[in-house]
């Protein structure tokens, strides 16, 4: 049984990249996407005071997300954005079906004909592929990256494992 997570309720940590290109960390904080900046505000402020980085020093800022947690499936921006176009889903229902999707979705590999053929085309090192309704969900080590719609020539049910 896996959890969902969006990268918005992620756990973050800021990352400072000086301008001689040294990056230095803060501690991980919860963001539960209140909008409350003063969390990233101290962040932003301990990282300078701990390392003693002057703020003219510093080239950018970085928000790392915390994707260490092996038992959650987080899921990227561009895979919620996708989901909506492709599927018509909302931020709750994409949340509810993802882990519907990763849990119970074909993988490639119980497949067999055109549409094995195609998915196994998206498949790279360590991409874990979901087929599930017409659909493939790309997950890459617990985050689903993308979602590709079926093209029209590969819908043949009868070529489908069972």
């Amino acid at each position: 049984m896996c959890k969902v997570n969006t990268f918005r309720n992620a756990d973050k940590r800021m990352m400072v990249i000086t301008k001689n290109g040294k990056k230095f960390y803060s501690r991980w904080y919860a963001d539960n996407n209140s909008g409350n900046e003063k969390i990233k505000e101290q962040a932003y402020e301990d990282v300078l005071k701990i390392h003693k980085i002057k703020e003219t020093d510093v080239a950018r800022l970085v928000v790392n997300v915390n994707v260490e947690d092996k038992d959650t499936v987080f899921i990227s921006e561009h895979a919620m954005i996708r989901m909506k176009e492709r599927n018509g889903w909302t931020r709750k229902t994409s949340v509810r079906m993802v882990k519907k999707i990763y849990e119970t979705g074909l993988d490639p590999k119980q497949m067999k004909g055109k549409r094995a053929t195609w998915a196994m085309r998206h498949s790279s090192g360590n991409c874990d592929l979901r087929y599930y309704g017409d659909f493939l969900y790309i997950f890459r080590d617990n985050i689903l990256v993308t979602v590709i719609p079926e093209p029209q020539a590969n819908k043949f049910s009868h070529e489908m494992a069972g």
